[in-house]
């Protein structure tokens, strides 16, 4: 599209408006972004200010450096530091302090790790439920569900809000709270690199605070909010939301995974365990002022709490991400508490209840998702004991993905697939393994330690739409990104135009950017159509950005390259990622 040229206040007044107006109506009316304003009329004297709409998003550009994208989330400057805006109470954006910027230093591949970490914190904060913070960076989105509750009344508002729906479902956002302190941890470098440590901690603990507001009770724990029929059967924004939205607690007549029992009485874990152990250890490291040591006594309280069973067969209503085994979670769990507090019989018990797990259900599924955390713990207890024991099951999980073992395969553009539904998350979270265990072997096996690093780095390529792929899945980053997720809050206008299915059916963009989120994925031929009613391969989900975050956190902090990757020959020849 031809480029049209117009004073700078206009410019500012139509990025936010998306409308194209004079010089004179811009002035005659307040900029939404006065700091900003100010910042670039200083900075850009003497300089060719135009406006490009690029469907379906918008930039104001000096020269043909895109400087702001119109809905204010980030900002590039003239030396190519890309910097989050940061919003105020009154709903302007300010520029951020150095610390923010998100820097290129991962740019050898042609990609930019970095942007990509701070896009995808911002998708969970997207995903928030209730009262937001006056910090919230997400223009779209206001307080919503506001009188969610726990059987007994007591309030559940907050968390997260699981997919493209408005279910707050604690068995795969306990999971995937784990994978991101884990992420953060192992690749701090990354983080610090893109400026996105406190991001990252403020997310956390937004969770954090969700998972010790569920445990209401000495022996009542909220699992699940709202009702799956009823959820799914409606479509417009959360904060509109009217129907009933019931809580479901795990107590000692209704137990779950959340709260179970194996070999010894006082031996118990939860998938929330894991992740308040995690996001303490985060706190422990000093990466935030003060440790919040709720955090672990919580987790030890569920820990100990002695009833066991599957969660999903105690709430009917976890029927969308339903448990297969509590062994894994509890031998999870337990490597957490043990490196949060070093007591040996957490130790103990992670060991003893790997050892089951081994070779049945968990070791014989060569996925690493919600429903099967046992190879996660086997990096965990190898890191712990050196054993070459768990050491082994590490390899043989990603040979198998590197191999393409069935289940698993590669598509012709070189993705490892094992999934329809949700391919992606499953490849992702078998990356950050391949990522933290290449970490781990450096020293002594260079070889295997690149092939791994390797493999990840491909398969981020893929994702983020590389040579042979054509386009990204990650909405907001890319080559022809997803523009019609399927979410709710995202597919919604601007207020007071009202959402409905009408919105739902468009075959328009989503008038909202769910930056950094990662859909569903391809098919196993690399098919893939951005519609938004293919909740299979283009809904979003909190899962589906766990991993994926944490390995773009080590491709940012990483001085490999691609190209390194090629020369030393430790890329799979397979598709078209070359």
């Amino acid at each position: 599209m031809q480029a049209a040229h117009f004073g700078l206040t206009a410019l500012l007044v139509s990025a936010c408006s998306l409308q194209i107006c004079s010089a004179a109506a811009a002035e005659a009316s307040p900029s939404p972004l006065p700091d900003l304003f100010d910042y670039l009329t200083d900075l850009a004297k003497n300089q060719t200010f135009y406006y490009e709409p690029v469907d379906p998003e918008y930039y104001l550009k000096i020269n043909n450096n895109s400087i702001i994208e119109f809905n204010g989330t980030f900002y590039e400057d003239l030396n190519g530091t890309f910097y989050q805006l940061q919003r105020e109470a009154n709903g302007s954006f300010v520029l951020p302090s150095n610390e923010s910027a998100i820097t290129e230093s991962a740019n050898a591949d042609g990609l930019d790790y970095g942007q990509v970490l701070g896009m995808s914190w911002l998708f969970y904060e997207a995903q928030r439920s209730g009262p937001l913070p006056a910090t919230n960076r997400i223009p779209y989105r206001g307080d919503s569900a506001l009188s969610d509750a726990a059987p007994d009344g007591t309030p559940m508002t907050g968390g997260w809000y699981d997919a493209g729906d408005c279910l707050k479902l604690n068995f795969p956002a306990a999971f995937s709270a784990s994978l991101l302190a884990w992420g953060l941890l192992e690749f701090p470098d990354g983080y610090t690199a893109a400026g996105q440590t406190e991001y990252a901690l403020d997310s956390l603990q937004w969770i954090a605070n969700y998972f010790v507001q569920n445990h209401h009770a000495d022996l009542a724990f909220t699992g699940q909010i709202g009702n799956v029929g009823d959820d799914h059967s409606s479509w417009g924004r959360p904060e509109d939301m009217t129907e009933d939205r019931p809580g479901f607690d795990l107590t000692p007549t209704a137990p779950g995974d959340f709260c179970t029992q194996l070999l010894d009485p006082d031996l118990l874990a939860e998938k929330t365990v894991a992740a308040l152990a995690a996001i303490a250890i985060c706190h422990l490291k000093a990466l935030m002022p003060t440790t919040p040591t709720p955090l672990e006594a919580h987790a030890r309280d569920l820990f100990a709490t002695a009833y066991p069973g599957k969660y999903s067969d105690s709430i009917s209503e976890a029927y969308v991400y339903p448990s297969s085994n509590f062994l894994d979670d509890i031998a999870w769990a337990a490597a957490w508490m043990y490196q949060r507090t070093g007591e040996q019989q957490f130790l103990t018990v992670s060991q003893q209840t790997s050892l089951h797990n081994m070779w049945g259900w968990g070791g014989g599924y060569i996925a690493y998702v919600w429903d099967c955390a046992y190879w996660g713990t086997q990096v965990k207890l190898a890191q712990f004991t050196g054993s070459a024991t768990y050491a082994s099951e590490v390899s043989r999980f990603l040979e198998a993905w590197l191999t393409g073992t069935s289940p698993v395969q590669y598509t012709p553009a070189g993705l490892a697939w094992v999934s329809e539904w949700g391919t992606l998350r499953y490849t992702m979270n078998a990356a950050l393994i391949a990522e933290i265990w290449s970490q781990n072997i450096a020293t002594t096996d260079t070889l295997n330690s690149n092939r791994y690093e390797c493999w990840a780095r491909s398969q981020m390529k893929y994702v983020l739409g590389s040579d042979g792929v054509g386009h990204s899945f990650v909405v907001g980053f890319g080559v022809t990104p997803p523009v019609q997720c399927h979410h709710r809050a995202a597919s919604c206008p601007d207020e007071p135009a009202t959402c409905t299915f009408d919105n739902f059916n468009a075959d328009t963009a989503n008038p909202q950017v769910l930056y950094g989120a990662m859909v569903g994925g391809p098919g196993v031929d690399d098919s893939y159509v951005d519609v938004r009613s293919d909740y299979v391969k283009n809904e979003v989900a909190v899962d589906y950005n766990a991993g994926f975050t944490g390995v773009l956190a080590a491709l940012t902090g990483s001085s490999n390259t691609w190209a390194a990757c090629v020369a030393g020959s430790y890329v799979i020849a397979r598709g078209n990622l070359g």
